[in-house]
This record gives C-alpha cells, structure tokens and sequence, in this order.
C-alpha cells in the first residue's frame, strides 16, 4: 500500500489521467447515444413530412385492404413492374429496408423507432409477405434486413403481450440472422 501511495505521490498525474479517461469514456457513450437518438427522431419528422411517402404509403395500406395471398403474390411479377401499386410497395419496402440496415448498423434507435412504428411496420410486412416471398425466392437476400427487423419487432410484441409464438418467431428471427451473416 505504502508503494501506491508512493507512486501516486510521485506520479500526480495518473490519477487525473485515469479519472479523465473515465469521465471521456461516458462522455462518448453517452453522445453515441444522443446520436443514435437524434438520427432517429429525425427519421421520423422527416418520414412524416414527405408527401411522397405519405402517398405510397397510402397506396399499400388501401390496396392490401383489397388483395389476397394471391393477388398481392402476383404482383411480384414482372409484367406489373411499372403499375402505381407495384411502385408504392417498392417505395414502402425500400424504406424499412434502409431503415432496418441502420438499426443494425447503429445508427437509429431502435427503442424509438420501435414504440413510433412497430405496428405499423410489422402489419405492412405482413401484409406484403406474400409479394417479397416471390421476390425472394428469385433473390433470397431481397428485404432480408425487413425480414428481420419485423420478425424481431414481432418477437418484441410478443413478449410485451405474453408468451403466445415467442420461441417460434424468436426461432425465425435466428434463421433470418444466419442468412445475413452468410
């Protein structure tokens, strides 16, 4: 003890070092996480400002409303490439993609955008899951990271309402995140 004491006395220096260094370390995590924050919230005003994608937003919610299994899988086909339809749910997929991307990457807040969206997010992807099966199964990894941000957001959902599929989708989620790291 006696040689610590010793050290310190000799060497002012290190504790204002260490402490500094500490203090440094919870400033940047801290910022990391005001930014993470801030990146989503303006993801948010921003997503709700655009007239754009308040249109094709529009377009999926009342054509979904309409449409089967099938008919929504048929508009996976090529010949449909161009239709007003066809066009919104790539502008609305394209969207949560990026969106999904970001949460990985860290640089939205997933609590945020999860408590703004996570319904919305997760009915759409199920509404659409017929049209990006066959969009997969040309490309597997087509709207893998929606996949997975909507699986895990339903996982999330889940376990806020009770153990009711928990292990199921939980097990989805695992298949989805083997196919991203492949």
């Amino acid at each position: 003890m006696n040689d610590v004491l010793a050290f310190l006395v000799h060497n002012p220096t290190v504790p204002v070092i260490a402490i500094s260094a500490v203090i440094a370390y919870k400033s940047l995590r801290s910022q990391r996480h005001l930014a993470r924050a801030k990146h989503a919230i303006d993801f948010q005003s921003d997503y709700h400002a655009s007239k754009e994608a308040q249109h094709h937003n529009r377009i999926v919610r009342e054509s979904t409303r309409t449409l089967s299994w099938d008919e929504t899988a048929a508009l996976a086909a090529p010949g449909h490439f161009n239709d007003e339809v066809v066009i919104s749910i790539r502008e609305v997929l394209n969207a949560w993609e990026k969106v999904a991307i970001a949460i990985q990457s860290d640089v939205y807040d997933e609590d945020i955008l999860y408590n703004a969206y996570g319904s919305y997010v997760v009915g759409t992807w199920m509404d659409l899951r017929a049209y990006t099966q066959v969009k997969q199964a040309a490309n597997p990894r087509l709207y893998v990271r929606l996949d997975w941000l909507a699986i895990r957001w339903m996982c999330r959902r889940q376990s806020d309402l009770g153990p009711i599929d928990l292990k199921k989708l939980q097990r989805a989620q695992g298949v989805i995140t083997a196919i991203l790291h492949k």
